[in-house]
């Protein structure tokens, strides 16, 4: 019985041991990352980022390609937002040649993903299970209401930043109808208040030369 219970004891101690170097590990991704967005490297945070991320710019960029107005209505405002700020940034032949990856990189190199807000960013309350794990999200200190995922690839922790999308989807939803807008007028709203080029209204329908 004595033995049975030091058994039980040294597995415990390992199991402790092995979950906090992973909390450990899932920081030093999250840190990793949050300096490569802040100081604008894209490749840099590229290592940091999971494949399911990664195929969804792929998609994304496919989608710019292919889709007109009929089947862009019918996805996420967050999903239009991508696609048309592609559209309304490349011309064809440029949006033909990215790829996830490089659109991802293109991104963070132009602060499309917030700097600003990445910089006070941090995680808590870090909680794993298996080969994922899920940390509270804080700004400045403070507890915010969305969660950071990771996953485990390769024996490396990665950022899932697609888990993000629902709750951003919500919070766009939410500025669009509290101004009482259809979502191509809110897409084309930020998109004049944040580009110094003239929105063509014909990328809703298609790419443009």
């Amino acid at each position: 019985m004595r033995n049975l219970s030091i058994c039980l004891l040294v597995i415990l101690f390992f199991s402790c041991n092995s979950e906090e170097k992973n909390k450990e590990l899932i920081l030093e991704t999250f840190l990793e990352y949050k300096k490569a967005v802040v100081d604008r490297r894209g490749v840099d945070a590229l290592p940091y980022i999971d494949n399911s991320t990664v195929d969804y710019y792929q998609l994304t960029v496919e989608r710019a390609c292919n889709i007109n107005s009929n089947e862009l209505r019918k996805l996420s405002l967050i999903d239009k937002l991508l696609i048309i700020t592609i559209r309304h940034k490349f011309r064809a032949s440029e949006i033909k040649k990215l790829t996830g990856e490089s659109l991802l990189v293109w991104a963070i190199d132009n602060g499309f993903i917030s700097s600003a807000f990445v910089k006070d960013a941090g995680i808590q309350g870090i909680k794993i299970n298996s080969d994922s794990a899920i940390a509270n999200f804080t700004y400045m200190g403070h507890k915010l209401p969305n969660t950071c995922h990771f996953i485990k690839e390769d024996k490396i922790w990665k950022m899932k930043l697609t888990a993000l999308f629902e709750y951003s989807d919500k919070s766009l939803k939410q500025i669009a109808n509290s101004k009482n807008i259809t979502h191509r007028e809110f897409i084309f709203d930020m998109l004049r208040k944040t580009s110094d080029t003239e929105v063509n209204p014909e990328i809703w329908e298609r790419m443009i030369e």
